[in-house]
């Protein structure tokens, strides 16, 4: 029997299994049950609880996955949510315990009748162990109960967009998920389900709620690998092992054998980082893009790139790794030695060396590589983000996803900048970008990572801007925050800098140490710090010193109670306490590895500051003084060495320094750090009173005495292993006693002798403290200067919810009473500042279950999450109106006037229609804006809404928020708020308007990042210097007006300022798999040009589907672009395509073409409209009074009534020519539409039968062009120049537009159109190009179309290959990790006496091409010089033309541009069609395309520096250009210039 908790027990039905024998074994056998009497009246639907056993039947076709007979369970309704588990003999529920293994569904009437009871596909019922006709038990559940709480997909292969995910989630919620389950949605999503989650544990099935969170995760992005070569590098790990070995021996190979596992396709870079340090002695050797640190050091950054964006097959990395390890055995002399050798022998051969850079054949090493925490972290992330920050153009169709992996053998911590700090985490989270970090070390003992830098004192700045009656930096969590808040106005004067600390929330955190802790027991101890000297000692140098000794300590009560306090107090968090003061102390330490003079400073500024705010106190109670008030005395000099971390928030117990004795009043540790303290505060004191929380400023205070002792600040995480015991300097407290608070300390203690050691002079290694730091009083602010620990969201378990067990947890929960805190990395507090949790609160929604730093984060290296569609974090009223500007605009809804491409068309009439189209474009409106990193504003759940969102909630007046992504625009009048870093957006209607308001975040402009460094890519030989600059992220500037306007279809055009995708590609030449009878290569490709042209105009989309098709039409010619522009016949059909309108009949057409005579038939076609004929040129033979097969089918379809389609018309064209009204020119093959020449017969071609489309238009001939630019461009010597013709000049446009619709069959549920740019003139020999422009379209979609078009013509010997948008030489501004590769020829080429050859072709740098052509490569994209002055060259995809000509190869493995002179060719891998898997054209070969494109780069090498392999190809190709006396595009002053004449050539070496 079963009862569901949440119904009365009078509602709650029960269905008993019956005990008949023989109904059961009947039901089993036969399968059938016998129908309810005909008038019988319907069952009650079921309740809760009800449940029923049926048998199972596995059927291998069955779809969906399961199908109920509602015959055999009365009362069952459609969406109903069914549990299935496996019958219990017992006849109990189990309830509780057998929900992981059961499977739900949603019950939807089956569509064909069924004689099974309950049917499964196979692969469900091998899942959840269904045996075929077997007993189930099917109970009816509640949705909320049994709803998950995330499911992860996993993709691969495609690019999802944001707003795919988006249509995903909302088809998803409201059905069942399993494990494994394939996911096609509309043929746009192809996924699987990988986990779900619910209740914080893993299950097999669940009901997707719409507060379920849908994880994405990508199987093929781009992820950059970047490895740290510092100093610590080559050192020691605690087993032996160095750590580089740990690298290629241990980490990688596991990495990559994850990435096996999971069969993924990862776009791959690894690229070695390091940054060199210089003294001032070796600048002058070391010139070069020289930098300076904060603290004034010279140094260069130095990235050697391994693995270029590249896809392994078969995930064989042996070779990389083998490639790896050499590079890491050579890098310290590459970067040291050989780079400034090669450096100074190139200055000395240039003859740029100065007096002081002599050069005398060798170089000294120069430089020192810094350590771990000095290495070039963020510049190398920046310049992996620089790429992905315009990831819209060259959009590849197979990739989804960034990543990083920073592989560092330090423990996590690294000094930084501050605004460059600043800059990277804007960066980060506006482009959703993800970072793992992986220490070789073991996990230190303080918080990791961390980011140490300097700046000014955030809450000073916010002082001195309240004395000075400033509203413009309000007390708020970003402006008293260390990272975002203490700028300086620009007309201020620099003041001192403190040392701060920063835990970078978008970092996860693993440790990699293979070689594991033996387990924990209690009366084990391990070393987790070391003494680097002592470490690199040799084995004599440990015989010698082998009497160090440390005295055994007798364990007692009293000590392992005070040890126990101690360690407490330091490591364990500590509830934060609403104090009125916060206390920041500096440590010092004299033993030390790492020397850092910022820490030396830092101490020394703060004491000089601390002496002007701070005052002396007399015995008794202590009190805390107004800082400005009376000067304490500084204390003694010191000389410090080590790391000196902040401590903030507490005050801890000390141990006595015999050589430091700070003179002022020592306070009671315990009273200071609790606030509920049994012994009674002083009214004086400010920390401790309760008018703190009243927010009163302190009463004044009495000056203080130096007298006693100072009080200490213990460190927490750096103390080394052999550290001498002291003694603490209060008394031991119990661990629930609280000793008096004027309790003093006795005698100092005297450190621990170390027998047989040298002798050393200066103090011994116990640490040292300063008083100055230990005290510094706030009294303007009564807030605790608490240590947050700054969780990362991506690597802290306080993502999850609920509780998790003994795990020590943090929360991302914003602090009430603390919105200033200042991180310690030794202390991790439970609360995080306001201004790191509203921005870590972006990737929230990304962790189902808690990340522990110790783990290793596989998930997230293997399978990189894409960036949720939603967050819960919202600003509160004041942080909207003090630091956030708003701007707003509307328009009107007006479904007539609203006529958009980018929205399906929509259907009513009235009030139903504005709704309807409003909610549409809405969605269009929000999806864009989840594409460009927006995300989606939630209410928080129930129990988790803090003060923050409880008030921002109210201020919009009870507004209805979704719980999740599918619950967003479900109807048009609800608003909808989508977030990002720094910009809300909030989109609403309100019957009759759109309104949009933007809340831009009130931040300074800062300049962008100029940065310099040394790259060596893959393919180069060494270090090269590039400049590239990084900028805070700015879509302020974006014009989303603009972006809104297209969407509701007021405007009609992409604009550039608008981040739309786009892609080019290019149809490339290949051979024919099978010839055609009757037609050559060049008619093969020429036939599949114009089937790509028809697939064009079928795809084609208008406004009005009554209108006829336009049918697209390529101009075939044999010219390149560059002499097209001259020929008068090219020119004209250009102009004729684009004035065409679309194929149709004649208004008065009444011919038939039956009813006419051949003669008649030749008539008509040589009238002022009828079939042009004219002369054509082909390959330098000229066709006479001939017309194309394409025009005269065209002219049947469009003036004989009885033919209808150009099928038709093709047939009567072929009766035609059989009944002898015209012949082929050559006489090869029968009549075919397209641009096939062909002649009339001579007894039906006129004495004029020479027409141009339009009468009395005189054709300008090639010729008088030519003369015209002749005799502009060439002179003779000893003539005299002739006069100057005027030409006008001419604008022509060599390419059309058109939106297409890439959703034919209508499986989408959103309009998928795409705007197409494609080539008027098409080329067999060239590469033809278009280009796809899109907002929010499915790549799916699109990557579906475009295989159905290269499918089509591949047949013809063309393919479709992805290709570059801009110059391939301008790849390293977007990239410096890529570059092209430069190829000089060993001889220079003959220089031609002419600019034009006879073909059209340009003579500049033929040769050059002549080279390229005969490896196989083709024209992609002619350069801007190659045209005619006089014409201005127009494409409608290209803005700037190309510097140089771009060649590509047939495979379209890789380009070439044409350089010339000693340059040569500039050479890049086109690495835009790596793996092949997504590859339009996979390679039927073994090779890949990656291994084509390396064996044409060599062979192309070899023969460029071969100087007689070069000489014999020259005299080869002048043999072979026949210069005539009336070149086509040259003029001729005389005849007796020669019509062959290599001696005219001179050939320059």
């Amino acid at each position: 029997m079963s009862r569901t908790s949440s119904n009365p027990p009078a509602l709650v039905q029960t269905r008993k299994r019956s005990t008949t024998v023989s109904s059961l074994a009947s039901s089993i056998l036969t399968g059938r049950h016998t129908a309810p009497p005909v008038g019988s009246p319907p069952p009650p639907p079921l309740q809760h609880g009800d449940c029923a056993h049926l048998t199972a039947w596995v059927v291998p076709d069955s779809s969906p996955s399961v199908q109920l007979n509602p015959d055999f369970w009365p009362g069952i309704q459609e969406g109903d949510l069914i549990r299935i588990t496996q019958d219990v003999a017992d006849g109990s529920d189990h309830d509780g315990d057998a929900h992981a293994d059961a499977f739900f569904f949603v019950y939807s009437p089956p569509v064909h009748q069924l004689t099974a009871q309950l049917q499964f596909h196979p692969s469900v019922a091998n899942l959840f162990a269904f045996k075929h006709q077997k007993l189930l038990k099917l109970t009816k559940v509640e949705r909320e109960h049994h709803a998950a709480d995330y499911v992860e997909i996993h993709f691969q292969d495609q690019y999802l967009g944001r707003s795919d995910m988006w249509r995903t989630t909302n088809n998803l919620a409201g059905q069942c998920v399993y494990m494994d389950q394939k996911i096609n949605y509309a043929g746009c999503t192809d996924a699987t389900v990988k986990a779900i989650y619910m209740g914080q544990k893993k299950v097999l099935a669940a009901y997707v709620a719409p507060r379920t969170k849908i994880v994405f995760r990508s199987l093929s992005a781009k992820i950059a690998v970047f490895i740290q070569v510092c100093r610590e590098l080559w050192q020691f790990s605690d087993d032996g092992e160095r750590y580089y070995e740990k690298l290629v021996h241990s980490f990688l190979p596991a990495l990559f054998e994850q990435w096996r596992q999971l069969n993924t396709n990862h776009v791959v870079t690894i690229v070695l980082v390091s940054r060199v340090y210089y003294a001032q002695s070796e600048l002058s050797l070391a010139a070069g893009p020289l930098r300076k640190d904060d603290n004034g050091n010279d140094y260069k950054d130095f990235f050697k790139v391994i693995v270029d964006l590249e896809v392994v097959p078969d995930h064989n990395w042996k070779e990389t790794l083998v490639q790896l390890k050499q590079s890491l055995w050579t890098f310290q002399r590459d970067i040291l030695l050989t780079h400034h050798y090669h450096r100074a022998k190139a200055m000395a051969a240039g003859g740029q060396r100065t007096s002081e850079d002599s050069y005398e054949g060798e170089v000294p090493i120069l430089g020192r590589i810094s350590f771990a925490h000095e290495g070039p972290v963020l510049e190398a992330l920046n310049l992996a983000l620089n790429p992905t920050e315009k990831h819209y153009i060259d959009r590849s169709l197979n990739i989804t996803g960034n990543t990083a992996i920073l592989v560092t053998p330090g423990t996590g911590h690294f000094t930084v900048s501050k605004h460059f700090l600043r800059l990277t985490t804007c960066r980060m989270l506006d482009q959703g970008f993800g970072l793992d970090l992986v220490c070789l070390s073991k996990s230190p003992l303080h918080r990791s990572p961390v980011f140490s830098f300097r700046g000014q004192d955030p809450e000073l700045r916010h002082g001195l801007d309240a004395s000075a009656g400033s509203n413009s930096n309000a007390k708020t969590a970003r402006a008293l925050d260390p990272l975002w808040g203490g700028d300086l106005r620009e007309d201020e004067v620099a003041r001192e800098k403190s040392t701060f600390y920063w835990e970078p929330f978008w970092v996860s955190t693993t440790f990699w140490d293979v070689q594991m802790d033996l387990p924990m027991r209690p009366d084990r101890f391990v070393a987790r710090s070391r003494m680097h000297e002592i470490q690199m000692m040799s084995l004599l140098e440990h015989d010698l010193l082998s009497a160090i000794e440390i005295p055994f300590l007798a364990p007692t009560t009293e000590r392992e109670a005070a040890h126990d306090q101690f360690d407490a107090d330091v490591f364990s968090m500590v509830k934060p306490h609403p104090v009125g003061v916060g206390q920041r102390a500096s440590v010092t330490s004299s033993g030390g590895s790492t020397v850092m003079s910022s820490s030396v400073k830092t101490i020394r500024e703060r004491s000089k500051r601390m002496s002007a705010l701070s005052q002396s106190a007399s015995d008794g109670p202590s009190r805390l003084a107004s800082p400005l008030d009376t000067p304490m005395s500084a204390s003694p000099p010191q000389t410090i060495r080590g790391f000196v971390p902040t401590i903030a928030e507490k005050v801890e117990p000390s141990y006595s320094s015999p050589t430091v004795r700070p003179k002022t009043r020592e306070l009671s540790p315990t009273k200071a750090r609790r606030p509920d303290s049994r012994s009674p505060a002083p009214k004086e004191n400010a920390h401790a009173s309760e008018q703190s929380s009243e927010r009163q400023s302190a009463p004044p205070q009495a000056p203080l005495t130096p007298s006693t002792s100072a009080f200490k600040l213990a460190s927490s995480w750096f103390f080394g292993a052999l550290r001498p015991t002291s003694t603490p300097s209060a008394a031991p407290v119990a661990p629930h006693e609280e000793p008096d608070e004027t309790a003093r300390p006795s005698s100092p203690p005297k450190p621990l002798a170390i027998k047989g050691g040298p002798a050393r002079r200066g103090p011994p290694p116990s640490r040292q403290f300063s008083e100055e730091d230990a005290l510094q009083t706030h009294t303007r602010h009564h807030t605790a200067r608490s240590s947050p620990g700054a969780t990362p969201p991506r690597d802290r378990e306080s993502l999850g919810s609920g509780s998790f067990g003994l795990h020590r947890r943090t929360t991302l929960l914003a602090s009430r009473h603390n919105p200033r805190a200042e991180t310690n990395p030794c202390k991790p507090q439970k609360r995080v500042p306001d201004a790191q949790s509203s921005l870590a609160k972006r990737w929230q929604h990304t962790f189902p279950l808690p990340v522990f730093q110790h783990t290793t984060k596989w998930k997230s290296m293997s399978a990189p999450a894409c960036l949720p569609l939603t967050v819960e974090f919202f600003p509160s009223p004041t942080e909207l109106d003090t630091e956030f500007k708003l701007h707003e605009y509307s328009f009107v809804v007006n479904p007539p006037d609203m006529r958009s491409f980018l929205v399906r068309e929509l259907q009513g009439e009235g009030e139903t229609s504005r709704s309807a189209c409003a909610l549409a474009v809405l969605r269009g409106m929000a999806a864009l804006r989840l594409a460009q990193g927006f995300q989606f504003v939630l209410n928080p759940p129930t129990g988790a809404v803090t003060h923050r969102d409880a008030w921002s909630f109210q201020r919009d007046h009870g507004a209805h928020r979704p719980k999740g992504a599918s619950e967003v625009l479900l109807d048009p009048h609800t608003p909808v708020y989508l977030s990002m870093t720094n910009e809300i957006h909030c989109l609403s209607y309100n019957g009759d308007l759109i309104q949009v308001k933007r809340y831009l975040r009130r931040m300074n402009n800062s300049p962008p990042f100029e940065y310099q460094c040394l790259v060596w890519p893959k393919e180069g030989d060494g270090y090269t210097s590039v400049q590239t600059s990084f900028a805070f992220p700015n879509l302020e500037a974006y014009h989303w007006n603009r972006l809104d306007m297209l969407i509701a279809g007021y405007e009609q055009t992409f604009n550039d300022s608008l981040r739309y995708w786009r892609t080019r590609f290019i149809v490339l030449p290949s051979d024919p798999p099978q010839p055609e009878e009757g037609l050559n290569d060049e008619e093969i490709r020429l036939k599949g040009a114009d089937k790509l042209a028809d697939l064009f105009s079928r795809a084609r989309w208008t406004q009005d589907s009554k209108l006829p098709t336009i049918s697209l039409r390529f101009v075939p010619t044999t010219l390149g672009p560059a002499a097209c522009v001259l020929d008068a016949n090219v020119t004209d059909r250009i102009e004729e395509v684009h004035a065409s309108g679309p194929l149709q009949k004649k208004a008065k057409s009444e011919r038939v073409l039956t009813n006419y005579t051949l003669r008649e038939i030749a008539k008509a076609m040589r009238e002022e409209d009828g079939v042009p004929i004219k002369n054509y040129k082909w390959h330098n033979n000229t066709y006479p009074d001939a017309f194309t097969g394409y025009d005269l089918v065209s002219w049947l379809v469009r003036e004989f009534k009885d033919i209808h389609t150009r099928e038709q018309a093709a047939e009567q064209g072929a009766r035609l020519q059989k009944q002898g009204l015209f012949q082929h020119c050559r006489g090869r093959h029968q009549f075919l539409d397209g641009n096939y020449f062909y002649q009339l017969i001579d007894e039906y071609a006129g004495p004029n039968s020479q027409r141009g489309w339009f009468s009395g238009r005189r054709q300008v001939s090639l010729e008088e062009k030519s003369e015209k630019i002749s005799n502009l461009e060439m002179t003779r010597p000893g003539h005299k120049p002739p006069p100057i013709v005027t030409v006008h000049k001419k604008t022509l446009l060599l390419s059309q537009t058109c939106i297409i619709d890439v959703d034919p069959n209508k499986r989408s549920d959103q309009a998928e159109r795409v705007i197409l740019h494609h080539d008027v003139i098409h080329n067999p020999a060239n590469g033809f190009h278009f280009e796809l422009q899109w907002l929010g379209t499915t790549a799916k979609c699109i990557q579906d179309m475009l295989k159905m078009w290269n499918r089509t013509i591949e047949k013809n010997g063309l393919k479709i290959v992805e290709a570059y948008v801009d110059p391939i030489t301008d790849i390293r501004t977007k990239n410096v990790f890529q570059s092209c590769l430069p190829i000089r020829v060993a001889r220079l080429p003959p220089t031609l006496p002419t600019k034009y050859l006879y073909d059209g072709s340009r003579a500049d740098n033929y040769f050059e091409c002549q080279i390229l052509k005969k490896f196989d490569f083709v024209l992609d994209v002619e350069a801007g010089s190659s045209y005619s002055d006089h014409v201005d060259v127009m494409y409608s995809y290209r803005t700037t033309p190309f510097q140089h000509s771009q060649y590509v190869h047939k495979s379209g493995a890789a380009f070439v541009q044409v350089i010339g002179g000693t340059e040569g060719f500039r050479w890049l891998k086109n690495r835009l069609v790596q793996g092949e898997k997504g590859s339009l054209s996979p390679t039927k070969e073994k090779e890949t395309l990656s291994d084509i494109a390396e064996k044409v780069r060599a062979r192309l090498e070899e023969f460029c520096a071969d100087e007689e392999k070069l000489r014999m190809f020259y005299d080869e190709v002048l043999k072979n250009i026949p210069i005539t006396p009336t070149s086509m595009f040259n003029a001729a002053p005389t005849s007796t210039e020669p019509t062959s004449a290599p001696a005219a050539y001179h050939t320059s070496t």
